[in-house]
């Protein structure tokens, strides 16, 4: 038996279309998928199609605060990281469920920081049990 990494499927939530972008440049390549979407009504969206295992948001959104996704997405058990530019929103996002903070800014590789996201997520990997064809069952074995 063998250990498949599991694709990780992310939901980006940034008023910044650059940062959803390189976020799915990044991501995809190590093998996972990342939909965007540009402010919490979107994401909300995008949780009720993708099912996302982790939603990143940006706190500082138009319309409603990225805090109030923070609460959504812990209240609905999946894990959430909060992401500005302004630490003093990190506090808060933790009180309301988030399980990291991630700051952006000047020098900040965001690839690298979404990538310590996924590398933390405690989501079992898929096993992969291998059978030489020789010992795979006849459908006379399976069916009787």
């Amino acid at each position: 038996m063998s250990e498949k990494p599991r694709t990780i499927n992310m939901l980006v939530v940034d008023d910044d279309s650059d940062i959803i972008a390189i976020a799915r440049l990044g991501l995809r390549c190590s093998g996972h998928s990342v939909c965007g979407a540009k402010n919490v009504g979107e994401a909300l969206t995008e949780i009720e199609k993708n099912k996302p295992d982790v939603v990143v948001t940006d706190l500082m959104l138009p319309g409603v605060s990225g805090i109030e996704l923070v609460r959504i997405a812990y209240e609905r058990g999946i894990p959430v990281y909060a992401m500005s530019g302004a630490d003093y929103y990190e506090a808060p996002a933790r009180e309301m469920g988030a399980s990291g903070f991630i700051r952006k800014g000047s020098g900040v590789n965001i690839v690298h920081e979404l990538e310590r996201v996924v590398s933390g997520l405690k989501i079992p990997s898929v096993t992969v049990q291998a059978y030489p064809v020789a010992q795979l069952p006849t459908p006379e074995k399976v069916y009787g």
